[in-house]
């Protein structure tokens, strides 16, 4: 194994496919769900925008509330994802005794006592599993995974190797520079919403933002998540 495909000679290949394929999709199956819930509502508010019956200063003010909240569920979905791919890694290398694959982030993980006592004393694989998952999302969970060094972070984990940026670029159609820059540029815009809703306080009034430019965002985190989902 190279740390980015399954050595087919595996003789526990078998058992991994069994179990990683079905939980890969429940991961891909949550996040398509939100992401299609943001592409159908933003549809539906594309058709308001065109509506020229609303007064324009209301119909404007309700499509930025709308469309800066759809910024903030596209993050949420992907820190939500980040937050699933660690617990699946530790998982896997349990289930396959590979302790190789245990890179140096996934070895200073921490885990409460009382996940490890609950964790000892379970009997059933699939609840001590659960138990062991859970209480690895309670230690990270205060960690917002969506900005680009704790990307990074993510991929040295989840690999037995340094995950170049160039190479998901490539998949991408993008350099190496132009995908850092994407990840930057959407996780400040993000910030700026949720901190102060994006306001300019040199022209004393919120930024605006697009139908278009949304749907670009969310068609890019969604191709690139589905890459690194192949790395898990």
């Amino acid at each position: 194994m190279n740390g980015t495909e399954f050595d087919s000679q595996s003789p526990r290949v078998a058992k991994r496919k069994k179990r990683k394929i079905d939980e890969k999709r429940k991961i891909k199956s949550d996040l398509e769900k939100i992401f299609s819930g943001i592409q159908n509502g933003l549809t539906m508010f594309k058709n308001l925008e065109e509506n020229s019956e609303i007064e324009e200063n209301l119909k404007n003010e309700l499509l930025l509330n709308v469309y800066q909240g759809k910024v903030l569920v596209l993050f949420g979905a992907i820190d939500l994802f980040f937050h699933q791919l660690i617990p699946e890694k530790v998982l896997t290398i349990l289930e396959n005794e590979d302790l190789k694959e245990a890179t140096e982030n996934i070895q200073n993980l921490k885990i409460s006592l009382k996940t490890f006592f609950n964790y000892l004393e379970e009997e059933n694989v699939t609840k001590k599993q659960l138990i062991l998952s859970e209480g690895i999302k309670q230690e990270i969970n205060y960690v917002s995974y969506w900005s680009l060094k704790n990307i990074t972070i993510i991929l040295e984990t989840i690999c037995n190797k340094k995950i170049a940026f160039s190479e998901i670029a490539t998949k991408l159609n993008l350099s190496k520079k132009e995908l850092e820059d994407k990840i930057k540029q959407y996780s400040e815009k993000r910030n700026k919403i949720a901190h102060r809703l994006d306001y300019d306080f040199i022209g004393k009034e919120r930024k605006k933002i697009t139908y278009d430019e949304i749907l670009e965002m969310t068609k890019f985190y969604e191709d690139f998540l589905d890459i690194i989902l192949t790395y898990l």
